[in-house]
């Protein structure tokens, strides 16, 4: 007969290994208009980025016993332009549009402006609370001159989410370093709305028996304190007087158009 030998259990053990998260969104591409609030401070109202429907999923979270499988954990949202940033541009969370209308407890924001927003979640962030986030990820402008004189109307963006490991204050999802989801990318473009320019007072003097005094109302050069008209579309030089005043807009002196050579009645000529 055989003989068989004594029977052994053989065992192993497996390391979990970190897995990217796998976000779904459509961007809203929004298209933007200027608005006609100038010196406002919000030249392009705030206009969310990304369509509602976002989905984020983690496999880590249901296959790692330790973690919990509502919550994402430690991890960061990016948002930046991958093309050029215009001064006035501001990237931000719309904290309006998340339930109870401010950003989850532990979660924290930087930059945005002039760089990239960066969202840092807490270790007890849930995933619902990240995609409310994800929903709330917002573009204003507050420069008057947002497509810099109609030259750069575009502005292309990414949203990426980094898991951070999937660290939840235990063990995390393994490693060996956090994993980024595949880029949500999208374009916003903005319309242009001419804004009125700013004339400044211009104040120049004359002595008696002079013959004239001369002065460049548009930069104030040659009047006292060389007061700067100016127009957040258009440089300096591009602006143009059309209207002469005699007497103060107080007295209820009438404008009248002008043109190179005109003179008004109290003597003040236009060259």
């Amino acid at each position: 007969t055989s003989t068989w030998s004594a029977t052994t259990t053989l065992g192993t053990t497996v390391s979990p290994q970190n897995d990217a998260p796998i976000l779904t969104g459509t961007p809203s591409n929004p298209a933007l208009t200027e608005n006609a609030t100038t010196a406002s401070g919000l030249s392009i109202n705030p206009a969310i980025l990304l369509n509602s429907g976002v989905n984020l999923t983690d496999i880590d979270l249901t296959t790692t016993s330790a973690l919990s499988t509502t919550t994402f954990g430690s991890g960061t949202i990016s948002v930046s332009f991958t093309d050029a940033y215009v001064p006035g541009d501001v990237l931000f969370v719309d904290t309006t549009t998340l339930t109870g209308a401010a950003l989850p407890t532990g979660v924290t924001v930087s930059g945005g402006t002039a760089n990239a927003l960066t969202i840092t979640l807490d270790s007890d962030t849930t995933l619902a609370e990240v995609k409310d986030i994800l929903e709330g990820i917002s573009y204003q402008s507050t420069s008057d001159n947002p497509t810099v004189n109609d030259t750069d109307n575009n502005r292309a963006y990414r949203i990426v989410v980094s898991d951070g490991n999937n660290d939840q204050g235990v063990p995390d999802a393994g490693g060996p370093t956090a994993l980024s989801s595949a880029n949500v990318d999208g374009v916003l473009t903005i319309t242009p709305t001419n804004d009125p320019p700013t004339a400044v007072n211009d104040t120049n003097s004359i002595a008696e028996n002079t013959a004239s005094v001369s002065g460049n109302v548009k930069t104030g050069v040659g009047g006292v304190g060389n007061n700067i008209d100016a127009d957040p579309d258009n440089p300096n030089s591009e602006l143009r007087i059309v209207g002469l005043r005699s007497g103060t807009e107080g007295a209820g002196g009438a404008m009248t158009g002008i043109t190179a050579g005109t003179t008004s009645s109290n003597g003040t000529s236009i060259v």
